[in-house]
C-alpha cells in the first residue's frame, strides 16, 4: 500500500505571486502521487483560482484541496471540488 503525501505550501503574508500559483497549478495537473494539498492563507486571487480550477480537471490523485482564507469566488471552489 502507497503511503498519502501531503504538501503544505505556506507563504502568509506575503502570498503566491501569480507565476508561482500558475507552475504549482501546472504541476498539480500532471501529478500522480500528491494526495492532498494545503494553499490555506496564500492570498490567492482569482486567476490563480483558475489555473488550480484548471488543473484539477486534469488530476485524479488529490483527494483534498485546500484553499480556504484566500481572495478565491465561490465559482473557483466549485470547479475545484473533488
Amino acid at each position: 500500500m502507497l503511503a498519502s503525501v501531503t504538501l503544505r505550501i505556506v507563504m502568509l503574508y506575503l502570498g503566491l505571486i501569480i507565476t508561482l500559483a500558475a507552475a504549482i497549478a501546472n504541476a498539480l495537473a500532471g501529478n500522480t502521487s500528491l494526495t492532498k494539498l494545503s494553499l490555506r492563507g496564500n492570498y490567492l486571487h482569482e486567476p490563480s483560482g483558475a489555473a488550480f480550477a484548471n488543473a484539477m480537471q486534469h488530476n485524479s490523485t488529490i483527494r483534498k484541496l485546500d484553499l480556504e482564507a484566500n481572495q478565491l469566488s465561490h465559482t473557483v471552489f466549485k470547479a475545484c471540488a473533488i
